[in-house]
């Protein structure tokens, strides 16, 4: 009789790992998918807005001076593409467009960013000088600006502009430094090992 048991519960617990890994392999399956259509979705917009330019002030690379989330690295605006004549969508999964550390916090932000298919959505004005960020998730979901809200603003007479970020209620501010104007005491700041997506 106790050997029937422990055959019954034997077979309950391999039928719970049967669901548990069959759940974990459709969970990675539907993952691959919404990344895969992400990306070819991101390839087609490229393609069809390609005659659309991007500003001259925003198309160039940066130094996030005191990014305080992923630490002080680059970033490219030139590797988006815009959707309309105001609007610029940049893939940060995407070549090149960002740099992170070789830090654990670095990785883990690299990782979350690419599993989920992150673009950054940003409406200028008129004269561009000022423009709303919204962080949009797997190509469809953009996050409430409850949870995340981030702003550009060009710093006049410069070619730099002020990151002002509400992320989950914690505010900080760093300026976005054009790479052709740094100082060196700003250039040392910038790590020469940084990870980027190829």
């Amino acid at each position: 009789m106790s050997n029937l048991k422990k055959t019954i519960s034997k077979n309950k617990n391999n039928k719970n790992n049967y669901k548990i890994i069959k759940s974990i392999f459709l969970s990675i399956s539907l993952l691959m998918i919404i990344i895969f259509v992400s990306k070819i979705s991101n390839i087609k917009n490229q393609i069809e807005y390609s005659s659309l330019k991007i500003p001259d002030s925003i198309n160039k690379p940066f130094f996030m001076d005191n990014n305080g989330v992923v630490g002080d690295y680059i970033v490219n605006p030139a590797n988006g593409y815009m959707v309309s004549e105001n609007t610029l969508n940049i893939p940060v999964y995407k070549n090149s467009t960002f740099t992170f550390g070789k830090t654990f916090k670095g990785i883990r932000t690299m990782l979350m960013v690419y599993l989920t298919q992150l673009n950054y959505k940003i409406t200028f004005n008129e004269d561009f000088t000022y423009g709303v960020i919204k962080p949009i998730i797997f190509g469809l979901f953009e996050i409430p600006s409850s949870l995340m809200n981030f702003t550009l603003k060009k710093i006049p007479d410069s070619n730099n502009w002020l990151r002002e970020s509400t992320l989950f209620g914690h505010k900080y501010n760093y300026v976005l430094r054009d790479l052709n104007g740094l100082t060196l005491e700003q250039k040392q700041k910038i790590p020469l090992n940084a990870l980027v997506f190829k």
